[in-house]
């Protein structure tokens, strides 16, 4: 919304594994196709995020990248205690429930004037590299780069490659 609405308070945009506002039915992995499934049910969706435990945020973890070895017990102590901060739960669960709302910028996507990097892991089993395939076609001025061996969190699972792409990108003249 902000590069279309106010272009001139931007001038690259950068989007990592970004869903847009018409991909909640490709969702890959089970836990993430769960919570769109049942994000219009009263208090279900936050309820299922609340009760999270370090063996459920594993699990949704071990979704997210594609070398499961990063998933330490400090890392996973890290998410659990992130959930358990005042209104993350809430925040998640109104993401999910609202998600449909970002609809009204679909078409708003081809309007997007700014020199734009999508990077996209290989391995997302969230949203597969054909969602950022598209959305390197539907934005004019973008370019597309994946990173092999990395699944939906490409800056936290393969840091150093994300970070050359994202720093060639921000030297480049827009």
């Amino acid at each position: 919304g902000m590069a279309v609405s106010f272009p001139e308070r931007v001038k690259k945009l950068i989007l990592i594994d970004a869903a847009p506002p018409d991909v909640l039915d490709q969702v890959q992995n089970d836990s993430f196709r769960t919570l769109v499934e049942a994000k219009d049910l009263p208090l279900f969706p936050y309820l299922l995020i609340a009760s999270r435990n370090r063996g459920s945020i594993r699990a949704v973890l071990e979704e997210c990248v594609s070398d499961r070895s990063l998933i330490t017990r400090e890392i996973i102590d890290r998410a659990y205690q992130l959930l358990r901060i005042k209104g993350t739960t809430w925040t998640l669960t109104s993401t999910f429930r609202h998600a449909t709302e970002a609809l009204r910028f679909k078409d708003s996507l081809s309007l997007i004037p700014h020199p734009t990097l999508v990077i996209w892991g290989e391995q997302d089993l969230i949203f597969p590299v054909t969602v950022g395939e598209r959305l390197h076609r539907i934005i004019p001025r973008s370019i597309l780069r994946t990173i092999p061996q990395s699944g939906h969190i490409p800056m936290w699972e393969t840091p150093g490659a994300v970070n050359r792409i994202l720093l060639s990108f921000l030297r480049e003249e827009a």
